[in-house]
């Protein structure tokens, strides 16, 4: 049968690194290493830029933060340039999303028929502080890192919300006939570094791998992530018995999405819709969890800049790993292509290329482009 619907998984700061099918030897990630066994895994995978409002904007486009002017968290998507729920709008494709946008206001035509419990930037404003260069305030960016631990949160409620709504989504669809995008997007493991209890005890009682360079006297001392140390608050070193914390708290997060997933995964398959549905997995960009005395994200290390992304289908390769470097401009093809919907012959050609393509094609050199504008930096 010939895949017609679409699944859209996106999870926010989610290092590759610590996957199970990324090579992580800790972190119990079951869902995703069964969805990377059944598809494609891309060993590869960049954001176009490591910071949340950007990251998504290119996510939806196709195109650069520079050719879109979403150059930080001052400047959430509001619809323009066109993104690919506009596309297949215009086609007639049902496109909804369950989950966190991190768009301009709802108010907005983002592409969506309908954006369930969306999240979008504080009061539709955006972060104008980011606009602020070389004196930018300081923020309190240490706090949640020596404070990680066990306990509840409103991002925790939020995605299993998302998950319990994503289900219900794919039971009140599931005998459609016409073709579908669901977009699902969970907040977690994106701080604050608050896990269940049950998830951080598991972790807690582990010896898990150190950032690279956590300790101070092998930090870089490059003047741009000097400044980023003074700015977020982390020019003193942050203890070990901390940085383990912090470590439990993300590995507990990285279990929670998931499970989140693995429910929604087996809700659609339990609706007989997994022959009929391809899927894709990623996040907006990774995580520096305190390697060279970082946090957040900001760089174009690894471990900020690699994502996971995953794809699979009835139609995709199976158990398959690609080394061909990829990136978020790639999705917006990829998602055209599972509708069987072409772009826009009017508008300027994107740089992306279908992921479904190259789950299938020999390995090939390509260059990644990222770019970094906010947060107060003045080195792009």
């Amino acid at each position: 049968m010939q895949p017609k619907n679409l699944l859209v998984l996106m999870a926010d700061e989610h290092q590759a690194a610590i996957t199970g099918c990324y090579g992580n030897p800790c972190v119990e990630t079951p869902n995703l290493d069964a969805l990377a066994a059944r598809g494609t895994r891309f060993a590869n995978a960049y954001t176009n830029s490591p910071i949340c409002v950007p990251a998504r904007a290119i996510f939806v486009t196709g195109r650069y933060a520079h050719q879109t002017s979403h150059w930080d968290n001052a400047f959430p998507y509001y619809g323009e340039p066109e993104s690919w729920g506009h596309r297949l709008q215009a086609a007639g494709i049902s496109v909804e999303s369950i989950g966190k946008l991190h768009y301009r206001r709802q108010e907005d035509s983002s592409g969506f028929d309908v954006e369930h419990d969306a999240m979008y930037v504080a009061e539709g404003i955006g972060e104008i502080v980011s606009c602020l260069r070389g004196r930018a305030p300081h923020r309190q960016g240490r706090g949640g890192i020596v404070k990680a631990g066990p306990g509840d949160s409103s991002y925790l409620n939020y995605d299993r919300r998302i998950t319990t709504q994503a289900r219900d989504w794919l039971h009140a669809h599931a005998a459609d006939e016409t073709p579908w995008v669901l977009f699902v997007s969970f907040v977690c493991p994106h701080p604050p570094f608050i896990a269940p209890p049950e998830l951080f005890a598991h972790y807690a009682q582990m010896e898990l791998p150190f950032p690279h360079q956590w300790q101070q006297p092998e930090w870089p001392t490059h003047p741009a992530l000097n400044f980023f140390r003074t700015h977020f608050g982390w020019e003193a070193p942050v203890d070990e018995a901390s940085i383990q914390r912090m470590l439990a708290t993300y590995y507990a997060l990285c279990t929670f999405v998931d499970q989140n997933v693995g429910s929604v995964l087996n809700k659609l398959a339990d609706l007989g819709l997994a022959e009929e549905t391809r899927i894709l997995y990623t996040s907006d960009h990774g995580a520096m969890l305190g390697a060279r005395g970082l946090f957040g994200k900001f760089t174009m290390y690894e471990e900020a800049a690699k994502i996971p992304l995953i794809v699979a289908g009835p139609d995709v390769p199976a158990n398959r790993t690609v080394d061909t470097p990829v990136s978020l401009v790639d999705c917006y093809p990829t998602i055209l292509t599972a509708l069987n919907v072409a772009d826009d012959p009017a508008t300027p050609p994107r740089p992306g290329q279908s992921l479904w393509h190259l789950a299938q094609a020999p390995a090939q050199e390509r260059t990644i482009f990222s770019e970094y504008h906010a947060a107060g930096t003045r080195n792009a």
